[in-house]
């Protein structure tokens, strides 16, 4: 009996484990190489389109090396594409207006291969902020939004870009943080930015969708500056965003919430894309 039940037990898991697909990797496009494309899942070549931006000093790669968000899209029957901020694909340590104008000159390629008018954009960190300069300044990306998720985005300015190039910066520079891309999420820039953006995105109809985290555990990065964002906002935070800083206006935008998961695993699917999923969902059943 023992045996028998254990040999159930591992069937059960073999078919759970097969249920699960995992996808083939993801392509470049032939021209412009800082693009990827996602395996088109079974029957899912009229699928919704899901693109993918990464944060500072990430790549596209992000969201399938170490990160299951590609293979969840895959299997729940999603097309995806992913853009990377550097066209040689190294890490995007750039501002915010340089990476906007990136993902000015991308969306409309990626519409094209996928040939559709409309898209979903899911963006970790800094990302969120470069898709938004990218869709105030350019109304045809706005055009192919359908709409905007950001997860663990400093959407208001970031506290620990303040520090980082005032009091903190010795600290700072020895934890690499001193980057062009880092001094554009200064609160006062990013704060100039929303003057501009959000009377666009109110009038434009496109729903945002932010997400919070508020652990800094598990990352040796967070866990140098999960305390020191504490000292400076008083709040549990991701390790690099505060939950104060990751909300945009109620005009437009609605919080999935806060969740207890570092800055580097809020962009990833087991963290985030049950947040993301059911929104999808009731906007296309609409």
């Amino acid at each position: 009996m023992i045996r028998r039940r254990s040999a159930l037990v591992v069937s059960l898991f073999t078919f759970c484990l097969g249920l699960v697909a995992q996808p083939p990797l993801p392509q470049p496009d032939a021209v412009q190489g800082n693009i990827w494309y996602g395996a088109i899942p079974p029957n899912g070549a009229q699928a919704p389109l899901l693109v993918f931006l990464h944060g500072l000093g990430g790549t596209a790669s992000y969201f399938w090396i170490n990160n299951d968000m590609y293979t969840d899209a895959y299997n729940a029957g999603y097309r995806t594409a992913f853009i990377s901020t550097n066209a040689d694909n190294s890490p995007g340590n750039n501002t915010i207006a340089v990476n906007g104008i990136v993902v000015k000159n991308t969306i409309p390629t990626v519409a094209r291969h996928f040939a559709t008018r409309k898209m979903y954009l899911i963006c970790h960190s800094k990302g969120g902020l470069d898709l938004q300069f990218a869709m105030a300044t350019y109304p045809a990306i706005r055009a192919l939004v359908k709409a905007v998720f950001t997860l663990g985005t400093p959407n208001q300015g970031s506290q620990m870009a303040d520090w980082a190039f005032g009091p903190g910066k010795p600290y700072a520079n020895s934890l690499g943080l001193l980057t062009p891309g880092m001094a554009s999420l200064k609160v006062v820039n990013v704060q100039t930015y929303r003057s501009t953006f959000d009377p666009i995105f109110s009038a434009a109809g496109i729903p945002f969708f932010y997400l919070a985290g508020n652990s800094y555990t598990g990352n040796s990065l967070t866990a140098l500056t999960g305390p020191v964002l504490l000292g400076l906002s008083g709040q549990a935070n991701d390790g690099l965003v505060a939950p104060s800083e990751a909300p945009l206006p109620p005009a437009y935008a609605t919080t999935l919430g806060v969740i207890a998961d570092n800055h580097f695993l809020m962009g990833t699917g087991s963290v985030s894309f049950t947040y993301v999923q059911p929104q999808i969902i009731a906007l296309e059943s609409h």
